[in-house]
């Protein structure tokens, strides 16, 4: 797992980026703490993070390492740890912490403790001096939280749609300085939408009036509507896939866990071309004069195989690191309002995930 021990992580919260508040405790001591062996990648990756926000002339002065969780004056943290301290007759800052996040961290918190630097959305303000300031005595931190998410489904639509590899490099630093590891991961989902109902016997013309266009396909994959300024082009679908796979690389390599799309029932109307038999409904229209979308009963046998076979190929895409999300009914009255209803759709979804 990652993330931060020290001070407080900076909290915001706007239409287009949600961060899930980190209480952080601080504590001032020493820690026993079992080493992990040189080279750990986590740490190397955080190490590369430094170079790039301070440049690798001023990193080469940060000697990172990484440890398993352990006990801090009687504390025992849930989520990630880390430590800051002066090297003894070195111009030189030792940062040791429990995941590339934590490592991330913990340059964060002497980043705007020491140096009175910080990078934020709007700007970035660094002054790196020619000696390093101590810190003495060692400086701790740690939380209790073992997940921090970070990210809206909206914000793929609203923020991030245009973004490419140089802006979601400097966002999953700002994330990593920040704590976050548990980010949600929406980009490229299409390309694995694509493969999974291509499998299935649709083809590319059934998919044309489903997939929305780009800055609206969050509110698509909530089953809100279809086919809305689209369709994808297959340059776009690829392009996406290979943006997806550095964001994931990239988010894995700090330590954090990426959360990726499960299926929540939204279907092509097409699929019932395809399986005739199959029980899928037309939802209610969304606000706004939208027509209704199709979604599949969840006691339908082919629900299971539309989610499994969904997940096997992303899992063949993208890997895992098994945890997802699924939004079913966002702003839309279900089929049927009754417990033993929702409970199946829930436990479909749960299932399908498996």
């Amino acid at each position: 797992e990652g993330h931060n021990r020290g001070k407080m992580v900076v909290v915001v919260g706007t239409k287009r980026f949600y961060l899930l508040v980190v209480a952080l405790i601080v504590i001032l001591g020493t820690s026993s703490a079992q080493q992990v062996p040189q080279g750990d990648p986590q740490a190397e990756a955080a190490h590369q993070l430094i170079s790039r926000i301070i440049g690798p002339q001023h990193a080469a002065k940060f000697h990172l390492s990484r440890y398993n969780n352990a006990q801090v004056l009687g504390y025992e943290a849930e989520g990630d740890q880390f430590d800051v301290s002066s090297i003894e007759g070195q111009d030189a800052i030792a940062i040791r912490g429990t995941s590339g996040v934590a490592l991330a961290s913990g340059f964060n918190w002497y980043l705007k403790n020491r140096l009175n630097s910080s990078i934020s959305w709007l700007g970035d303000n660094i002054n790196v001096p020619a000696t390093l300031p101590v810190v003495k005595p060692l400086y701790q931190g740690a939380t209790t939280l073992q997940y921090r998410y970070y990210f809206n489904t909206c914000t793929f639509g609203y923020g991030t749609v245009w973004w490419d590899w140089a802006r979601w490099e400097r966002e999953i630093d700002w994330m990593a300085m920040s704590g976050v590891n548990t980010p949600l991961a929406f980009v490229g989902q299409e390309y694995v939408w694509r493969e999974m109902y291509l499998a299935l016997g649709l083809t590319d013309a059934d998919l044309a009036t489903f997939f929305s266009g780009p800055a609206f396909l969050p509110w698509q994959r909530m089953a809100n509507l279809d086919g809305w300024m689209g369709p994808l082009t297959k340059h776009w679908l690829n392009s996406q896939m290979v943006l997806q796979k550095q964001i994931l690389a990239r988010q894995r390599s700090l330590g954090m866990r990426p959360i990726l799309p499960g299926f929540a029932g939204h279907v092509p109307k097409a699929l019932k071309t395809h399986y005739p038999n199959a029980s899928i409904v037309q939802l209610a229209p969304w606000p706004g004069g939208f027509n209704g979308t199709g979604n599949l009963d969840p006691l339908d046998p082919l629900f299971q195989v539309v989610g499994s076979t969904f997940i096997a190929k992303q899992t063949e895409t993208y890997g895992t690191d098994n945890i997802y999300t699924a939004d079913p009914f966002n702003e839309i009255l279900p089929p049927s309002n009754k417990p033993e209803y929702l409970a199946n759709v829930s436990k479909a979804i749960y299932r399908a995930m498996q």
